[in-house]
């Protein structure tokens, strides 16, 4: 008797179907290139060049002043610094939060930073300031990663875009986002309470930069303070210049003296002193110091809000008079450096000369 065969074909197929389904069971290798996190990041500066910067940053050098040192410190970044100017030294509320800050070296400043002593700190990244292209140009040069800043030479809007910024270099996108909208509505509660005041009734305003004759003009950051505080700023005419002379000071006859109360100059020796006799400002008892919580309030930073409250209350009591500033200062430190500030922190804050070395 002869067995009966299945075709060929036949058997080919069964043998086919059972192969693709033993490796539909199997797991078949992986591609880790495609899981992967990316090792680098692509990030604008202030110069507008793009910057490739690690994604994980463990070490940081400042070569600039002017905020970096807050911006970096607001981000949850301040352990990461291995070195920075001294000068942040004289901020004590800033140190008093971030205390990592005082015996950290110097390693330069700006165009004199020390190329050498930055490459032995092996950092990930540098933070300088844009207004020192040379210096900065020999660190890249070096093959270290410099993210350029704005510091002095911000105005709101681009400042706002160097927060979101550092929210992408820190991976803080949303704590950015929400500095950014705490900035648009404090500016928003500021411009409802003074939009009415007539030109003829706004406050003539005078800032004194470091010494009497040295103020901050159109292209400058005084500039922004005053207009958003609903001020006319006197010196507006300079442009970018800061220097005046006694002449100029009496034409323009301010309203409102700000003194940032260094080199010596405060409210209280401006009113003392005979040759500012005959300006309005003095006759009428408004000269202030400016005040200095983690940076100077009249400087860009991420708490330049409270200066610019701290200025509209100041010109327009009237219009400002709920605007509870020590509230607002509180809430702000307590939101963004998760600090608890006490009665006594505020009020050194209004009197910087204390507080200022």
């Amino acid at each position: 008797m002869f067995k009966k065969f299945a075709p060929i074909s036949l058997i080919m197929v069964l043998v086919l179907s059972a192969a693709l389904l033993t490796g539909c069971g199997q797991s078949q290798p992986k591609d880790e290139s495609q899981n992967a996190e990316p090792k680098t990041k692509v990030v604008v500066d202030a110069s507008g060049a793009e910057v490739e910067i690690p994604a994980k940053i463990d070490r940081i050098v400042i070569t600039c002043y002017g905020g970096a040192g807050q911006e970096i410190a607001l981000f949850g970044a301040s352990q990461k610094v291995v070195a920075q100017p001294t000068s942040v030294g004289k901020f004590d509320q800033l140190l008093k939060m971030f205390p990592q800050f005082k015996d950290i070296p110097d390693l330069g400043l700006g165009d004199e930073a020390n190329l050498e002593e930055i490459a032995k700190a092996d950092p990930d990244l540098v933070i300088a300031g844009v207004f020192s292209p040379t210096g900065n140009k020999k660190i890249k040069d070096a093959d270290i990663p410099v993210y350029s800043v704005l510091c002095s030479q911000a105005d709101i809007e681009t400042l706002k875009k160097e927060f979101q910024t550092m929210g992408t270099i820190f991976n803080e996108e949303q704590k950015a986002q929400k500095l950014v909208t705490y900035w648009d509505d404090t500016i928003k509660l500021i411009s409802d309470r003074v939009t009415n005041i007539p030109p003829e009734q706004r406050k003539k305003v005078y800032l004194m930069n470091g010494s009497a004759y040295e103020t901050e003009g159109k292209a400058k950051w005084g500039q922004e303070l005053i207009e958003t505080a609903g001020g006319i700023n006197v010196a507006a005419e300079l442009g970018s210049a800061t220097k005046i002379n006694d002449e100029q000071l009496m034409q323009w006859d301010p309203d409102v003296i700000i003194s940032r109360n260094n080199a010596n100059l405060s409210a209280a020796g401006i009113k003392k002193d005979p040759k500012f006799q005959d300006l309005k400002a003095v006759k009428n008892n408004q000269v202030y110091d400016n005040p200095m919580g983690a940076f100077w309030w009249d400087r860009p930073s991420p708490e330049s809000p409270l200066g610019f409250l701290w200025l509209a209350k100041t010109l327009y009591p009237e219009a400002m008079h709920d605007i509870d500033l020590k509230a607002k200062t509180i809430e702000f430190y307590k939101e963004f450096y998760h600090y608890s500030l006490s009665d006594a922190e505020y009020t050194a804050f209004l009197n910087p000369g204390s507080a200022s070395k």
